[in-house]
């Protein structure tokens, strides 16, 4: 009975590593990764309208 027990634990680790290694390596090998960018905007009437530097304008009176 005990290595019966002894089998399933070195199965169980075996198991965790290859699981380990997947991660791993499908972590190493997909591609870019998704970039945030926060924006300052405005909302109103349940549509966002973003604010952009170009959009910002200030008046000069000369």
């Amino acid at each position: 009975m005990q290595y019966a027990s002894l089998v399933v634990a070195i199965c169980g680790l075996v198991l965790a590593g290859l699981s380990l290694g997947w991660q791993a390596a499908n972590f190493v090998l997909t591609g870019g990764r998704v970039k945030v960018e926060f924006r300052v905007g405005a909302r109103a009437a349940g549509r966002c309208s973003p604010q952009s530097q170009t959009s910002v304008r200030t008046r000069t009176d000369n």
